[in-house]
C-alpha cells in the first residue's frame, strides 16, 4: 500500500520523520474542529483513496462522513468509546472487562469491530526470538513527551540506590522538554544509558528485567516481551486498563502521574 499522512501543524509534531521515512504529508494550519479539519483535507487531496485510517480522539462521526467524498472504507483506531462514528471498520486494542459492549451503540450495524490485544499495533521487531535477560537490568520510558517529567522523577529514585547493583536503560522522545536536564542527571550514573527518540524499543524491552514507565500501547509490548512493569498513568484513558491489568496480575499500577513522588 502506498500510505499518504495528514497531520495538524502542533507543538511537537513528527513531522520531520514522516518526511524523512519518504511518505508524502499533507500538513492542516488552520483547522480546529471536525468539519474544519475535513475541510480542509478535502481541499489538499488531489486523489481519492480506498482506505481512510482515523487515530484521533477529537475526530468522529461528522468527520469521517464529510471524508467519504475521498475515501471509499473508513478504519477508526479508538479506545475511548465515548462517542458516534461513521466507519466500516474499528480498532481498540486494549483489554477491559465487557469489551464487546463498549461500541454497541457508537457505530453502524456493517461495521467490523476488533477488540482485545490479539489485534494489537505492534511492530515487527517485537516478533523476534528472547534475547538473553541482564540480570539487575532497568528499563524507563514514560512515551515520547513526558508531560509531567517522570523520567527526572526516576532518575532521581535511580541515585537513591547503589548504582553498582543496577544498570539502566532510559529512553525519551526527541521532543522531550527536559532533555538538556536530563541528559545531565544520567551523566552521574556511571551504569545508566539514555537513548533519544530509538527505534529498537524491543531489543531493550527483551534484555531488561523490570520496566517503569506509562500505560497505553507500551502494556502489549511488555506483555508480549514478557517484561513486568511498574506502571504509572499518564493520561486518562489508560487508567481502565492499567488497573484492569494490574487485576489480572499483568503488571503493578503504581498511581496516576499526578501523585508521583
Amino acid at each position: 500500500a502506498e500510505c499518504h499522512f495528514v497531520c495538524r501543524q502542533t507543538d511537537g509534531n513528527l513531522h520531520d520523520m514522516i518526511r524523512q521515512q519518504g511518505y508524502p504529508l499533507y500538513i492542516l494550519t488552520h483547522a480546529t474542529d471536525e468539519q474544519q479539519d475535513a475541510s480542509e483535507t478535502l481541499q489538499q487531496l488531489t486523489q481519492s483513496y480506498p482506505l481512510l485510517v482515523v487515530d484521533h480522539y477529537a475526530l468522529a462521526q461528522q468527520y469521517c462522513s464529510a471524508m467519504r467524498q475521498r475515501c471509499e472504507h473508513i478504519m477508526v483506531i479508538d479506545d475511548l468509546a465515548n462517542r458516534q462514528h461513521d466507519c466500516d471498520m474499528l480498532l481498540d486494542q486494549n483489554l477491559l472487562p465487557q469489551a464487546e459492549q463498549r461500541y454497541a451503540q457508537l457505530v453502524p450495524a456493517h461495521c467490523k469491530i476488533l477488540l482485545g490485544p490479539r489485534f494489537a499495533l505492534l511492530r515487527p521487531e517485537f516478533y523476534q526470538p528472547v534475547k538473553h535477560r541482564q540480570p539487575n537490568h532497568i528499563l524507563i520510558s514514560f512515551g515520547g513527551s513526558d508531560e509531567q517529567n517522570l523520567t527526572s522523577q526516576a532518575i532521581k529514585a535511580l541515585q537513591q540506590l547503589k548504582p553498582e547493583r543496577f544498570t539502566a536503560d532510559i529512553v525519551i522522545g526527541a521532543n522531550n522538554p527536559w532533555r538538556t536536564a536530563i541528559e545531565q542527571q544520567v551523566a552521574c550514573l556511571p551504569n545508566v544509558q539514555l537513548h533519544v527518540q530509538c527505534n529498537y524499543m524491543a531489543t531493550l524491552m527483551y534484555r531488561a528485567r523490570l520496566m517503569l514507565g506509562a500505560g497505553g500501547a507500551s502494556h502489549w509490548e511488555r506483555c508480549i516481551c514478557g517484561l513486568p512493569g511498574l506502571v504509572v498513568t499518564v493520561a486518562e484513558n489508560q487508567q481502565a486498563t492499567t488497573a484492569y491489568l494490574d487485576q489480572l496480575g499483568a503488571c503493578v499500577w503504581l498511581g496516576q502521574a499526578a501523585e508521583m513522588s
